[in-house]
């Protein structure tokens, strides 16, 4: 599972309430376009059924090796995280 970091989402907020979910706009491809999310936190993501119904392997957060200063975010800021998961047996 690929997503964008819950980190980058808040940084992005207008609002800086970590648990309230809002549309956030980062600018890439030096401005032409805008992407746009609904910002997440860890625990949407690291739920309790997921946890129960699935093994977590590995997890990487990472930041983009090609990031601009366009979204003037920290570049210590991790753009996205992965996560390996294997479905647990019955």
């Amino acid at each position: 599972m690929l997503v964008a970091h819950p980190l980058l989402g808040f940084v992005a907020k207008k609002q800086k309430d970590y648990y309230s979910e809002e549309i956030v706009e980062i600018p890439i491809y030096d401005g032409s376009q805008v992407m746009r999310w609904s910002t997440h936190t860890f625990t949407d993501f690291l739920n309790p059924y997921l946890l129960e119904h699935f093994t977590l392997e590995k997890l990487i957060e990472q930041t983009s090796t090609n990031k601009s200063n366009e979204n003037n975010f920290s570049e210590t800021v991790p753009d996205y995280l992965v996560m390996k998961l294997v479905k647990n047996s019955l």
